[in-house]
């Protein structure tokens, strides 16, 4: 028996061309929007949401007060905050680089801060522009050497803690060229000295997305500060105060430091209406977290330029 092959017609070859090809077309998609939603998990893996979140920084080198910590904290719970507390060595150079990324709505530095001094080579010191906040983070001239040559990275000397070992400090150019990411909106509080020495770092903050920095004029007291800050937060976070109002009310009952005359002051002063406690402290994802460590690397000491603190401070 003869058998026949049927030719199939050329309409039904492009029909079925035309299945395969959608088909793939298909895949091609559904390839397309797995990778999309892969890339987007993996992108904000580990990427806090801001909200209500609060950090509490506290390097007072020398100068604990575990009851102000408690009471800060017990305050921000109170207004719905959940609180991190970051203490000693656990604030390093790596800490402020990232904190704008950590998703903080409030910070509390409790860190000692001074001048910025430039160190001349017959080793006269001479005060220059803005202040720098200390780390805990005990100085090695090998460590950061990027950072250090370009003067991002300063070094100092706290005075209350009865040694003169010297810590890494963060001056505003680091705030403006090392940080990662972006403050949302955040409201930072600096409870030390010098925070309004001048504007520097008050601009710095500000431009790094930060809504309103808190400060003192110059000197202060431990003691006087931790009180006005707590003062500070009850009326932000409990009584739902303006910023403006609460700097005030703060100054009326605790008043300027005995000791140094300092005020509380606020910038920038056209945010005196805004509201810690707002009602839209809504989640919404923040940059991402980069956390590079920089090697330890040898460098030769002549190739080192940095500034230093003033040997005074807080």
């Amino acid at each position: 028996m003869k058998a026949y092959r049927v030719k199939k017609s050329k309409r039904a070859k492009k029909s079925k061309a035309k299945i395969l090809k959608r088909n793939w077309t298909y895949i091609f998609t559904f390839i397309v929007v797995l990778i999309a939603l892969i890339a987007l998990i993996v992108t904000n893996t580990n990427v806090p949401l801001a909200g209500k979140r609060a950090a509490i920084v506290d390097a007072l080198i020398g100068l604990p007060n575990p009851t102000f910590i408690d009471n800060a904290t017990s305050t921000l719970n109170s207004a719905g905050f959940e609180v991190d507390c970051y203490n000693n060595n656990h604030v390093t150079v790596d800490l402020y680089r990232n904190l704008p990324s950590l998703g903080y709505k409030l910070i509390i530095l409790r860190v000692h801060s001074g001048p910025l001094c430039y160190i001349l080579p017959n080793g006269t010191i001479v005060v220059g522009e803005g202040i720098s906040f200390f780390t805990g983070e005990t100085y090695d001239e090998y460590m950061y050497p990027f950072e250090q040559a370009r003067q991002q990275l300063s070094f100092s000397i706290p005075m209350t803690g009865g040694s003169d070992e010297k810590y890494f400090a963060i001056p505003p150019r680091f705030i403006d060229e090392c940080m990662r990411g972006k403050f949302q909106d955040t409201v930072i509080i600096l409870d030390s000295c010098y925070g309004f020495h001048d504007l520097v770092m008050a601009q710095a903050l500000i431009r790094k997305g930060a809504s309103v920095y808190i400060g003192w004029e110059e000197e202060v007291t431990v003691e006087h500060t931790d009180n006005a800050i707590l003062t500070l937060l009850k009326a932000l976070c409990i009584e739902n105060l303006t910023v403006g109002d609460a700097v005030k009310k703060t100054m009326n009952e605790i008043g300027p430091d005995p000791a140094f005359g300092s005020n509380l002051e606020y910038y920038p002063q056209d945010k005196g209406d805004y509201k810690l406690i707002d009602g839209n402290l809504v989640n919404y994802p923040r940059d991402q977290i980069y956390v590079k460590t920089i090697d330890e690397i040898a460098v030769e000491q002549q190739n080192k330029r940095y500034k230093g603190l003033c040997p005074f401070s807080n």
